[in-house]
Formats: C-alpha cells, sequence, structure tokens
C-alpha cells in the first residue's frame, strides 16, 4: 500500500472515530475518552487495542508474572487465565497490570469451590479435569417472544435455537446436559410453548450436525433476489407466496411489534420536516385546497425552502406548487401546510411510495392536486399494493 493511500485511510478513520458527540435534551455533549457508543468502528478497534495490549505488555519476555500464567483465554474484555503462583503473587500481578496503561482498570475474580463463571459458563475443576456447565446472571429472567404475539415463528423460536446450539457444542456432562434441557423446557412452557418443542429443536439440530454432506445450491448467490416485508401474521405469509411466484425472490420477513417503540429513547427526537421521505404541501389560504405531493432524499424542510424560492421569484417556474402561491397570492407556513407521510431514504420504495400518494390524493375528492397523472403501470402497482 502506498504512503499516500495509508495516509488517506487512517485520516478517513481518525474522522469517523472523532465523531463522538451527541445530543441531550438540547445540549451538545462530546466523549473524551475512550470509543463513542454506536460508533460501529468501536468493536473492531476495541478488539485491535486488546490484542495489542496483550503482545506489547503481557506477553513479553520482561514480564515478572509471565511463568506463573499457564493459560489465558480473552472474549473482547473478559479474560480468564490458570494462575499456579500464590493468591499473594495474584494480587501483585493485579496490581502490575493494572499500572501498564492509564486507561485500562481490570477487576479481580477468583474461583468459589473450585468454580468460577465465565461469559455464559460455569467452570469446575475435578480430579485436574475441567468440566463446564451453563451459567445464567441472577437478573436473566425468562421472558422470551411469547407464543401468542405477532412476530414470525423464525423470530420466535430464534433464541431457543441459540440456547440449543450452545447445548450442542459445549462439552457439558450428562447430568448438566439434562440440567439445561429441562431448563430450555421450562422456559418454552412459561412463554406459551409446549416444552416439546425444545425436544423437536434438538432432534433437528441433531440431524443437520449428522448430515454427512452439506446441501449444495445450483443457483448462482449473485443472482439471488431478497425482500423483506413486515410481519402480520396469515397474511404476510400469502403476500410472501406471491412475490416468490412473480420476482422468483427469496422472502424475509421483519416485525415492527419491537421493544424500542416502547421504551424511552434517550436521543433527542427528530422533527419530521427533517427527515427525508415522501411529503405534502398544503395551501395555507383558507378555503383552497390545493396540495401537491413529492419525495425528497434530503430534509422536507431544505426542499420546501426550495419550493418556496418559485413563490418569491417571478422569474423562477421551477416548482408548480411555488407558482400557485404566488399567482394566487396565497398563504403558505412551512411548519403548519407541510406534512411527511412517508419517512424513507431516498431509492426505489420513496419513488414507489410518492407516485402511491400522488395516485390517492388525485382520486380523493377533497384535494385539488397539482401533481401530474399517473401512468397506467403506476395504477396497477397501486392496485396490487392496496
Amino acid at each position: 500500500m502506498s504512503d499516500d493511500l495509508t495516509n488517506c485511510v487512517f485520516q478517513l478513520t481518525e474522522l469517523c472515530l472523532q465523531q463522538n458527540f451527541f445530543n441531550f435534551e438540547g445540549e451538545i455533549f462530546t466523549q473524551r475518552e475512550g470509543l463513542s457508543m454506536g460508533n460501529c468502528l468501536s468493536p473492531l478497534f476495541a478488539e485491535l487495542f486488546m490484542s495489542y495490549f496483550e503482545k506489547k505488555l503481557i506477553f513479553i519476555p520482561n514480564n515478572p508474572f509471565k511463568d506463573k500464567i499457564l493459560f489465558w483465554f480473552r472474549y473482547v474484555d473478559d479474560i480468564l487465565i490458570a494462575w499456579i503462583g500464590s493468591e499473594e503473587e495474584l494480587k501483585e500481578f493485579h496490581e502490575w497490570i493494572n499500572k501498564l496503561h492509564m486507561n485500562i482498570n481490570f477487576t479481580l475474580e477468583l474461583e468459589s469451590e473450585r468454580r468460577i463463571n465465565f461469559l455464559d459458563l460455569s467452570i469446575s475443576r475435578h480430579l485436574n479435569k475441567l468440566t463446564f456447565s451453563i451459567y445464567r446472571k441472577p437478573s436473566q429472567t425468562s421472558t422470551k417472544i411469547n407464543k401468542t404475539s405477532c412476530h414470525y415463528m423464525g423470530h420466535k423460536m430464534a433464541a431457543f435455537n441459540t440456547y440449543i446450539t450452545r447445548l450442542l457444542n459445549v462439552p457439558l456432562s450428562q447430568d448438566a446436559y439434562s440440567e439445561e434441557v429441562n431448563t430450555l423446557r421450562y422456559l418454552a412452557g412459561e412463554n406459551g410453548y409446549h416444552p416439546d418443542v425444545i425436544d423437536r429443536l434438538i432432534d433437528r439440530r441433531r440431524k443437520k450436525q449428522g448430515m454427512k454432506k452439506p446441501h449444495l445450491s445450483t443457483s448462482d448467490p449473485s443472482n439471488n433476489k431478497y425482500c423483506c416485508i413486515p410481519f402480520y401474521g396469515g397474511i404476510s405469509h400469502k403476500i410472501a407466496n406471491v412475490i416468490r411466484q412473480i420476482e422468483n425472490s427469496k422472502v424475509t420477513f421483519k416485525s415492527d411489534n419491537i421493544l424500542s417503540q416502547f421504551i424511552i429513547k434517550n436521543k433527542s427526537p427528530i422533527d419530521n420536516l427533517d427527515k427525508p421521505g415522501v411529503y405534502r404541501l398544503e395551501c395555507g389560504e383558507p378555503g383552497c385546497n390545493v396540495v401537491y405531493v413529492g419525495r425528497s432524499g434530503r430534509s422536507i424542510r431544505t426542499r420546501t425552502r426550495e419550493h418556496l424560492n418559485s413563490a418569491k421569484n417571478p422569474n423562477n417556474d421551477k416548482s408548480i406548487f411555488g407558482c400557485h402561491i404566488r399567482e394566487e397570492g396565497h398563504r403558505f407556513d412551512i411548519e403548519e401546510n407541510t406534512k411527511l407521510i412517508h419517512h424513507c431514504d431516498f431509492g426505489y420504495k420513496q419513488e414507489i411510495l410518492e407516485e402511491v400518494e400522488i395516485f390517492k390524493h388525485l382520486k380523493n375528492t377533497e384535494y385539488r392536486t397539482l401533481n401530474a397523472m399517473l401512468t397506467n403501470n403506476v395504477k396497477d402497482t397501486y392496485k396490487i399494493l392496496y
């Protein structure tokens, strides 16, 4: 890699990492130390830093405690070590490692009764061997997606499939295995499912693992089409079947019934007019029912101001709505007479939604729509969607 390209990558990365400011309750804050939460580069650079920390500061010849570490396993920032020195030496190592970097502060947890918890495992020492069982924090609840919830069945089973994958891949003893199966059966029952669903999922997973040869697809993955639609029960399956037949696409489902719709949001909400999407401009003159439907990949507020340029400038006829305001001498207020109909980014979906809304407004006798008439193709699209 050339020096110019290296410098360019370095500067772009630095620019991305410096985007660590956020808006909260009308005030702008910046994070002075560490990696910002929500930045997609943060997990990568946290892992890079910990790898550097181990290589340059821990696994070095002049580490006075190197011979005391039998093994060292790390997952992100959780570390499991086997120590062959005394407890007093371990405490000295803990103090030493916390002095290696000003922004690193490790906590120390010792085994109790030859047992220690690491991530989601409980590890025990018995007769110079390690045995494993599944560990759940006391704060963990039994709540999963309930059977009665309007979610795609694949989404409902996702948590149980994850637990079963762990069950079959961790070397559990027979007692620990049976205990975990009983726990999963209990969780299934608590969320409205028959406990036998766990046995069926385990059998299905074992059959997949027992297949000698994986299924090889003859189709070219680059030619596959994918479509994601909201899940609203049986009607979504019917729509998916139509899409598969017409578009020859693979259909996945997404849920609009998600936790983020019900919890308090810490970020200040964005005004609708500062979002992109499909919008409607309404004449502010009492008794005038003129409207205009449009779309914008930028903020609706910015696009509306461009319409108003035609209202202020007699030589600017780029906006039919702006010309109406100017020629009729009617009133218009951005805050009161601009409506966001659909919030979506610029693209094919936005284009289709705009055409559908134009057609709906043209059919609505309450409005006098300034938009041009739609093509027959768009009318057919409207009939399919509605």
